[in-house]
C-alpha cells in the first residue's frame, strides 16, 4: 500500500479497492496510517464508505464541539476510531490524529480556518507561502495571517503554528526566525507547554535554567529545539543574548517569574 502511495507501482483495479482504507474513494497516506491502526487494534472497521465531510467525527452532518470531544477521545486512547473517522478527524492529513488536528478542528468550528481540510499537506514546518522554501517570505505571509488580512488554510496554518498552541503570534515569528537562521528543529510537532524560563524542562525556574543558557550563549551546547529556545527566549525579543540571561537570573534571584517574557 505504501508503494502505492509513494507512485513505485501502479496498482490494479482490485488494488484500489481494498486500498481504500478510510473509504473516500482515494488512496494516500491515511489509508496507509489507518491500515497500520487496524493491524495495531487502534483503527476499526476499514474499506466501508466514508462520505462525511472532513472533521465531522460523529458524522451527524455538523462540525461541532461534539467532534473535538470525540478528537481528544481518539488522541487519549479513549476511542478507537473506525477507518471514517479516522479521515474526518486527521484535519491536516499527516496520518497522525493530535494537537494539531483539534486546533484545526476548533478554527473550523469557530469559522477562523478558511478550508475544510483533511488534504494531505507536504510543506515543511514554516513554509507559510508554499513556494518550497522557509525564508524571509514566509515570515511576511504569517505576519499577514496574524494582521488578519485573510484567513489560513489548514495547511497555512500546520506549518504557521510552529510552537503549536492553537494560536498564530509573537513566538511563531520567532520561532520561524530561528528557523531561516538557525537551523532549528522541532516545530510544528507537538505542544510546547513549558513555563517561561523552564529550559531544562524540569517543571522549575531555576539556576539549572541559567546554566543552561549560559552553555547556549558560550556556544558549548547550542539550543537547537524550537521549545528549548521559546523558554530561553525570556525577553521575548526572538534573540537568544545576556539582556535574557540577565532577566532569567534576576526571576531567578527575586523569586518572581513575572520578570519573564517569553513571546506569546
Amino acid at each position: 500500500l505504501q508503494a502505492i502511495v509513494d507512485g513505485e507501482t501502479t496498482p490494479s483495479e482490485c488494488d484500489l479497492q481494498n486500498g481504500d482504507i478510510t473509504g473516500t474513494g482515494e488512496i494516500d497516506l491515511r489509508d496507509v496510517a489507518a491500515l497500520d491502526g487496524i493491524i495495531a487494534g487502534t483503527v476499526s472497521d476499514g474499506c466501508q464508505s466514508c462520505d462525511r465531510q472532513c472533521g465531522d467525527v460523529t458524522g451527524n452532518g455538523d462540525i461541532s464541539t461534539s467532534d473535538t470531544t470525540m478528537v481528544l477521545q481518539i488522541m487519549n486512547d479513549e476511542l478507537i476510531p473506525t477507518a471514517c473517522q479516522f479521515w474526518a478527524a486527521d484535519i491536516n492529513g499527516d496520518g497522525v490524529i493530535d494537537e494539531r488536528d483539534q486546533h484545526l478542528l476548533l478554527g473550523r468550528f469557530l469559522g477562523t480556518i478558511a478550508d475544510e481540510g483533511c488534504a494531505v499537506c507536504d510543506r515543511q514546518c514554516g513554509d507559510v507561502n508554499g513556494d518550497g522554501q522557509v525564508d524571509i517570505s514566509d515570515a511576511s505571509a504569517l505576519q499577514d495571517l496574524m494582521e488578519g488580512d485573510s484567513l489560513p488554510t489548514v495547511c497555512e496554518f500546520t506549518v504557521a503554528d510552529i510552537k503549536v498552541d492553537g494560536t498564530l503570534d509573537r513566538a511563531d515569528i520567532n520561532a520561524l526566525g530561528w528557523l531561516i537562521q538557525n537551523g532549528t528543529t522541532g516545530g510544528c510537532e507537538t505542544t510546547c507547554y513549558r513555563d517561561c524560563g523552564d529550559i531544562s524542562d524540569s517543571g522549575d525556574v531555576g539556576f539549572e535554567d541559567s546554566n543552561r543558557l549560559q552553555s547556549h550563549l558560550d556556544g558549548t551546547q547550542p539550543l537547537l529545539d524550537v521549545c528549548d529556545r521559546w523558554a530561553a527566549d525570556v525577553t521575548g525579543d526572538g534573540q537568544l543574548t545576556n539582556d535574557d540571561l540577565e532577566a532569567l537570573g534576576n526571576a531567578i534571584s527575586q523569586d518572581d517569574d513575572d520578570l519573564l517574557q517569553c513571546a506569546d
